[in-house]
């Protein structure tokens, strides 16, 4: 053969052998350590759900999701996005979580995966900086697009109607009195 393994592969494998990589244990209920607009995105799997919980009385569940969404919109740039699997315990977990994000300045919404299903039922909470931002849809395991939930539905599942000239925020299926609702307003339809 002509030519070595490195040059097959560019050196790729030996910068890889050589490459350094820090990593970083922290309490995201407490903020995130890093510099404003550090990120273009961020991505978090199971883990959102953990700051519903109080670890004493100076930081309440509250408070441990307000740090955390305040400082993930400060460390994105400018229409930075991030995608946020998590596991409401409750709608009203899923509402706390999701009024948190509003707050902090994240337009988005809540799509969920399998709303029928107990035990393959997803949340994900897909947010970006910018305010015009709307929600991916959801899609079947064909890849059809779902069909979007029409408004909030109250404790029983009927539908609520909406109030003036409000547009709810865009969910697939929408959670009893929770995350649709919660964070406001979706973008203006045409």
């Amino acid at each position: 053969e002509n030519g070595s393994e490195e040059e097959a592969d560019g050196g790729a494998g030996d910068r890889a052998a050589n490459a350094t990589a820090e990593l970083l244990e922290h309490d995201m209920g407490l903020g995130l350590p890093f510099r404003d607009g550090a990120f273009d995105g961020a991505v978090s799997v199971s883990a959102l759900q953990w700051l519903c919980y109080d670890n004493d009385a100076a930081s309440s569940a509250p408070r441990r999701l307000n740090r955390f969404f305040a400082s993930l919109y400060r460390c994105l740039r400018a229409g930075g996005r991030a995608a946020l699997q998590f596991y409401p315990e409750n709608d009203a977990q899923a509402a706390l979580i999701a009024a948190a994000a509003q707050r902090a300045g994240f337009a988005g919404g809540v799509v969920v995966d399998f709303p029928r299903s107990t035990k393959a039922r997803k949340h994900y909470l897909c947010l970006s900086t910018e305010r015009r931002y709307r929600a991916p849809d959801a899609r079947d395991a064909a890849g059809a697009p779902q069909r979007r939930g029409g408004g909030a539905v109250d404790r029983r599942g009927r539908r609520l109607r909406r109030r003036g000239s409000h547009e709810p925020f865009e969910q697939v299926d929408a959670v009893a009195g929770g995350p649709r609702d919660a964070l406001g307003p979706g973008p203006p339809r045409g």
